[in-house]
């Protein structure tokens, strides 16, 4: 089930469909989620007409929008017609070229119809399933906020960021109330190293801070990061709560207190959908000012999320040097 969860997280897909770049290396999502990325479905009318072929045929020459009214050069009388329609998307860098990135990171078993890159091996089936504990879980939120503190940091002090502060997106806040919760109600020790950021938080966040001045790089990253927890990290969260806070599974508790239905790590405030759309319309004004250079350094950044988020995401789905 956790292979499962990490094929969708990996792409930050803001539909059901697709979402940002990683969770399946972590994130990503979103891309869904996104790194929450929506794509405008052609759409299509049923053909109803009332005129004869020969006007069908001229007609069919004129733009098709839809429902509207046409004048028939043999009639004297207005016809309303519903015609076929087909309309382009409008141009999306998040949509095409990082999402071509991403895909190029995919395997068929990841995404069937697009996936470019070749099948990991297989591991053996004797090999036992990883399962994680209450102290793994918190070793993940302690790494995951240590990441977003740095990404608030480096937005809050590039001016050219301003648009991507006080988004809606942020986290830190949640993960603090999440952190202490955990370590309160499950006898968690906050004297003992469980509270140190990992291996993977630390290199993630050092990373972040070494590329924080090219920003189409950072850009690739912190579309990633949010935007694949609002899709395969929602997914993964409800994972963890079914595997670790499932009553049968929070006989450890420290008072009669259950476990809240949902952590603030996973909740937003606002219209979670709303506050993807306006950042990721952000993300594409500022990317339609950049040069071509600059738009391509942004997608080679895919592979570093990917990379990054992955490796954070080995605390709960294993696999990782964090244990």
């Amino acid at each position: 089930m956790l292979l499962v969860l990490l094929m969708v997280v990996l792409l930050p897909r803001e539909s059901a469909a697709f979402t940002p770049s990683f969770v399946s290396t972590f994130l990503t999502t979103s891309t869904s989620s996104s790194w929450h990325l929506p794509f405008s479905p052609h759409q299509s009318l049923a053909v109803r007409s009332v005129q004869s072929q020969s006007q069908r045929q001229s007609q069919s020459q004129r733009p098709q929008w839809g429902l509207y009214s046409v004048r028939s050069e043999e009639a004297t009388t207005t016809t309303t017609a519903t015609t076929a329609t087909t309309t382009t998307a409008p141009y999306s860098f998040i949509d095409s070229e990082l999402r071509g990135a991403a895909m190029r990171l995919h395997t068929k078993e990841q995404a069937p119809k697009e996936g470019q890159a070749k099948s990991a091996v297989k591991p053996s089936n004797n090999k036992q399933p990883f399962v994680p504990t209450h102290s793994d879980y918190l070793q993940f939120l302690v790494d995951s906020l240590h990441v977003y503190q740095t990404l608030e940091q480096i937005v809050n002090t590039h001016p050219e960021l301003s648009p991507f502060q006080n988004t809606g997106l942020e986290r830190t806040q949640a993960l603090q109330h999440d952190i202490d919760w955990l370590v309160r109600d499950y006898n968690l020790d906050p004297e003992t190293t469980t509270l140190t950021v990992g291996p993977h938080g630390r290199a993630y966040a050092q990373h972040l801070l070494t590329i924080q001045d090219q920003i189409p790089a950072f850009m690739c990253h912190y579309y990633n990061f949010y935007f694949a927890h609002t899709a395969g990290g929602r997914m993964i969260g409800q994972q963890m709560k079914k595997l670790l806070f499932a009553p049968a599974a929070s006989s450890t508790l420290s008072s009669s207190t259950a476990p809240p239905p949902e952590m603030k790590f996973y909740k937003w405030d606002g219209n979670l959908a709303e506050i993807k759309a306006r950042v990721k319309d952000s993300i594409e004004a500022m990317a339609a000012s950049w040069t071509d250079q600059e738009r391509q350094e942004c997608v080679d950044a895919t592979a570093d999320a990917f990379k990054y988020g992955g490796a954070m995401n080995s605390y709960i789905l294993g696999g990782g040097s964090g244990h």
